[in-house]
C-alpha cells in the first residue's frame, strides 16, 4: 500500500510538461530544394504543450502587413508537418510562426530562405574530408549544414574533420548552372565507417525499426530532414573499411542499394546518386580491394563519376589535394551532364573497360604460343585511345579459378589499335580449355596504375578497374575471319583493284587466291588481318574481263570461297 501512495503523490506533484517548439525544417538560412519552376518547403515542427499553431511565409518583396496572411495549421501527435511550395524566382523568403491566434502568443522567426540546390554527402573519411592542407574558398553562395541548428557559409571542413573535395565541386556547379541559385553542401559522412561490416565507427545500416535511431544512419537521415528532406542529389565516397573482409562484389551492391532504397524511402524523395570507386592505400595489401571497386564499376542505382586509381595519396590512404581537387571535379562534371545537360568532357565520363576480353594473337614471335587477351577502352561508349600506360605490373590473369603470379604477365597497348590494351603470359600460352579470366588492379598499390588517356582539355583520366572481367573465344572453328565480301571491279580505267573486305575476330594471318573460271590461280596475296573490318585489295591489272574466284584461307586452315567478277 505504501508504494501506492508514493505514486500518488508523485504523480499529483509531477511538474508539467514544458512547453517548447523545435523546428526540424527549415532552418535559418536554409535553402528550398528547386524542383522545376518552384522550390519545396518543408515546414516540420515538434510542437508540444501547444494546441494550434500558425504560419506566415514572406519573401524579399512582400509589402503586406505582419497581421495579415497568417495560416492554421493543425498539429498532430505534437507534430506539424506540411509541405508548401514557393516560386523559385523569389529570394529571402522568411516563416513567421506562432503558437496562437495572436501577437501576443509565442512565436518567433526562421530567416533567409533561398530556393537551391541541396547536395547530400555520405561515406567514410575521403568523403568527410580528411586533408588538413586542403583549405578550398567558397566563390559564389555556397553553404553548409553541420548540424541541426542552422545553415552557415561554406568554408573547410565541411563534415567536422578536415578538407575535402566538396567546396570545389559546389563552386563548379554553381558557376555552371547560371542560376544564380545556392549550392547547399550537406556532409553526414564520418571516417572508418564499413558499408558491408561494422567498422571503427559503425555501419552504414538502416534500422527498419526505428530509421531515425542514433546509428549513422540515423544520424544522416535526421540531418538531411533538417535540410527540408528533399535532395537534388546524393554523393558517396566509401569502400576502403570493407576491402579487407569482402568476399564478392554483389554483397557490397546489395548493401548500398538496401541503403539508398531505404533512404529514398525515409525521405520520400527520388534522389539521383553518384560515386566515386576508390583510390589505393600503401598501408596494408588486402585482397579484397579489387572487390570493392569492381562492386563500384557497376553500382545500381548510382551513377559512377570516375575513380581515384592512379592519383596521389597522402598518409597512405587519404587523398592529396590534388586529388580531392580532381574528385571534386569529377562529382561537379557528372551532375552537371547528368541532371542539366551541361557536359565539360573533361575528366567526366570514366574510362570504362569493355565488359569482356576477346582472344587476340601475335604472330611476330614476341610471345609465347600466339594467342593473348585484347581488352578495349571507351568512354561514353566510344573507343578511347589509350595515351599512358606505367611499367608496374597491374594486371592478373586467372585460369579456373585460380590467380596466377602477376610476375609472370605481360601487358601493352596494341600495335594496331591505340584503344585497346594486349595482356598475356610471358612463360605460357593462352589455350582453349579453360576458364580464363582477368583483373585490372591486381594489387591495391594506391596511385600507381598504368592505364590513362588525356581529355581535350590536358586532363589525365585513370582506367576504371575491374575485378575477373570474363574472356571470350571466337564462336566456331574459324578463329580469323567472321565474315568475307567482295567489291566487283566494273568499267573505269582508273580501277585496276579488287578489293576484299574481311571482318576479322584477332589478328591472323590469312591467303586471298585469285582463280579464274577455269580454276587457274592468277594472283595470291598474303595480309595479316586485325580484330574488326579492313579491306585488303588484290591488283587486277592484265586481266580480262569475266568471271573469277576468291579463295581466303586463314591461319587455321579454314577456306571461303566468293565469286568475282571483273570487267574493263
Amino acid at each position: 500500500m505504501r508504494s501506492w501512495r508514493v505514486l500518488l503523490i508523485m504523480l499529483i506533484f509531477a511538474p508539467p510538461v514544458r512547453a517548447q517548439v523545435t523546428f526540424i525544417s527549415p532552418l535559418p538560412q536554409g535553402i528550398l530544394q528547386v524542383r522545376g519552376d518552384h522550390a519545396d518547403l518543408r515546414l516540420k515542427v515538434k510542437v508540444i504543450g501547444f494546441s494550434t499553431f500558425s504560419f506566415k511565409l514572406s519573401s524579399d518583396i512582400d509589402t503586406s502587413s505582419l497581421q495579415s496572411g497568417w495560416t492554421n495549421v493543425s498539429v498532430i501527435r505534437d507534430t506539424v508537418d506540411t509541405l508548401l511550395t514557393v516560386p523559385r524566382n523569389l529570394r529571402n523568403y522568411s516563416i513567421y510562426w506562432r503558437t496562437g491566434q495572436s501577437a501576443t502568443d509565442t512565436g518567433g522567426i526562421i530567416p533567409g530562405l533561398t530556393p537551391g540546390h541541396v547536395i547530400g554527402i555520405a561515406g567514410q573519411s575521403n568523403a568527410q574530408g580528411y586533408t588538413w592542407s586542403m583549405i578550398e574558398g567558397a566563390n559564389g553562395d555556397i553553404r553548409m549544414l553541420r548540424n541541426d541548428r542552422g545553415w552557415e557559409p561554406a568554408k573547410e571542413p565541411t563534415g567536422n574533420m578536415a578538407g575535402g573535395p566538396w567546396i570545389v565541386m559546389s563552386n563548379m556547379l554553381y558557376a555552371s548552372i547560371h542560376d544564380t541559385l545556392p549550392i547547399g553542401i550537406v556532409n553526414t559522412a564520418i571516417g572508418s565507417t564499413g558499408l558491408t561490416e561494422s567498422s571503427v565507427n559503425g555501419q552504414w545500416f538502416r534500422n527498419p525499426d526505428d530509421p531515425e535511431d542514433s546509428s549513422l544512419y540515423g544520424n544522416a537521415l535526421r540531418r538531411f530532414r533538417h535540410a527540408g528532406g528533399e535532395l537534388e542529389c546524393l554523393c558517396w565516397i566509401q569502400g576502403e573499411a570493407d576491402a579487407a573482409f569482402l568476399p564478392t562484389p554483389n554483397m557490397y551492391r546489395v548493401a548500398f542499394s538496401r541503403l539508398i532504397y531505404g533512404l529514398k524511402q525515409d525521405l520520400t524523395d527520388s534522389i539521383a546518386v553518384f560515386h566515386l570507386q576508390i583510390g589505393g592505400t600503401t598501408l596494408k595489401s588486402d585482397a579484397s580491394w579489387p572487390v570493392v571497386r569492381e562492386a563500384q564499376r557497376v553500382l545500381p542505382p548510382s551513377t559512377l563519376v570516375g575513380t581515384a586509381l592512379g592519383r596521389s595519396i597522402g598518409d597512405g590512404l587519404h587523398y592529396t589535394d590534388a586529388t580531392l581537387w580532381a574528385v571534386g571535379r569529377m562529382f561537379a562534371e557528372a551532375i552537371l551532364s547528368q541532371r542539366y545537360n551541361i557536359s565539360q568532357t573533361t575528366l567526366y565520363p570514366p574510362l570504362m573497360p569493355d565488359t569482356v576480353l576477346y582472344v587476340d594473337s601475335i604472330l611476330d614471335g614476341s610471345i609465347r604460343g600466339r594467342y593473348c587477351f585484347s581488352l578495349q577502352w571507351n568512354r561514353a561508349g566510344s573507343p578511347t585511345k589509350i595515351r599512358m600506360m606505367q611499367p608496374v605490373q597491374y594486371f592478373a590473369i586467372h585460369k579456373d579459378g585460380v590467380m596466377l603470379d602477376t610476375s609472370q604477365i605481360w601487358q601493352r597497348i596494341s600495335q594496331s589499335d591505340s584503344t585497346r590494351v594486349q595482356i598475356g603470359l610471358i612463360n605460357d600460352s593462352i589455350t582453349r580449355g579453360h576458364d580464363w579470366r582477368v583483373t585490372y588492379d591486381a594489387v591495391p598499390t594506391a596511385d600507381r596504375a598504368p592505364i590513362a588517356t588525356i581529355s581535350a582539355s590536358g586532363d589525365t583520366i585513370f582506367g576504371t578497374a575491374f575485378y575477373e572481367l570474363p574472356v571470350k573465344w571466337p564462336s566456331g572453328s574459324n578463329l580469323g575471319v567472321k565474315e568475307f565480301s567482295i567489291q566487283l571491279v566494273v568499267p573505269n580505267p582508273t580501277i585496276g583493284t579488287l578489293h576484299c573486305y574481311i571482318l576479322g575476330y584477332a589478328q591472323s594471318a590469312v591467303t586471298l587466291v585469285l582463280h579464274d573460271n577455269l580454276g587457274v590461280e592468277v594472283r595470291r596475296q598474303t595480309a595479316v588481318i586485325q580484330d574488326g573490318l579492313q579491306d585488303i585489295s588484290i591488283p587486277t591489272d592484265g586481266l580480262p574481263s569475266g568471271n573469277y574466284w576468291i579463295m581466303l584461307t586463314d591461319e587455321a586452315g579454314n577456306s571461303t570461297l566468293q565469286k568475282a567478277i571483273i570487267l574493263h
